[in-house]
């Protein structure tokens, strides 16, 4: 029995939208608004997926393997942060509470990104306001200095403070 490719991506789009109310859920837990996580919804999910990958065994061809192997890892992703977030709460390392995400922020408080700003600022003079100046809302990232060895210069590993490392 053929599997058609309208039936794999009609699958795969209801459970796309599965995947982010369910995202929408975890976020209004770990903020604090649910008292409790989505887990029967997650569960609920993992069987879906689970009757998906018994349709991908039965494909013959690459392009739908594809397919559901990208969907595969996204959902993956999803629920590694899932996972990762409740193990915190678990572990009694972390709350639910409306700042769940923006404490994490890399292990940086804003405080020190405001006081690096000022010293590049302090460092690069003019270069750092033109750069600044060229801010636009649709801009993520700008670069401040191509030369490595001109970086290194200015910012020597001993006055970055202690490495941090992450798994």
């Amino acid at each position: 029995m053929q599997i058609k490719d309208t039936e794999i991506q009609k699958q795969i789009t209801a459970l796309n939208e599965q995947i982010d109310l369910l995202d929408k859920k975890f976020y209004f837990y770990f903020i604090a608004r649910d008292k409790f996580p989505p887990l029967k919804d997650l569960i609920k999910i993992k069987a879906d997926i689970e009757k998906l990958k018994s349709v991908k065994d039965r494909i013959i061809l690459d392009r739908k393997k594809f397919v559901i192997n990208s969907f595969m890892h996204r959902f993956v992703s999803y629920r590694t942060k899932w996972e990762k977030a409740l193990k915190e709460i678990e572990d009694g390392r972390a709350k639910p509470n409306p700042e769940f995400f923006s404490k994490k922020n890399n292990g940086v408080s804003k405080e020190k990104k405001a006081a690096a700003g000022e010293v590049a600022k302090e460092k690069y003079g003019l270069n750092f306001d033109i750069i600044l100046g060229d801010l636009k809302q649709s801009d993520d990232l700008r670069v401040l200095d191509y030369n490595g060895h001109n970086i290194m210069e200015l910012f020597p590993f001993k006055t970055l403070g202690n490495p941090l490392y992450y798994e």
